[in-house]
């Protein structure tokens, strides 16, 4: 079963859409019209299309109760000769954000 748990990648969403349609014995038709989104782009989701439209993406979702969200993603440690370069920012996903 392919759960929305950890980092999240289109494919991984195509594979949880597709497996919960099939799973309430909904036609694609049908989920894209309870979604409210164009056949052809739940097809597209469904195939792990990676430019898929988020807000549409959500729509999908939704109508399993999930949603899009921000999660962890483990970093690669800094590598030694960008480390001490005086020009490497420090970046934290906790920093507030900086105004426009």
């Amino acid at each position: 079963m392919v759960t929305l748990d950890g980092p999240v990648r289109v494919q991984h969403i195509g594979a949880y859409v597709r497996e919960r349609r099939r799973a309430n014995r909904l036609t694609q038709q049908q989920l894209a019209e309870l979604a409210g989104v164009g056949l052809r782009f739940l097809k597209e989701l469904e195939a792990g299309k990676p430019t898929v439209q988020l807000q549409s993406v959500d729509a999908v979702l939704a109508v399993f109760g999930k949603q899009l969200g921000v999660v962890d993603h483990p970093r690669d440690p800094v590598p030694d000769d960008l480390s001490s370069s005086p020009s490497a920012p420090e970046l934290s996903a906790d920093a507030p954000a900086d105004p426009l």
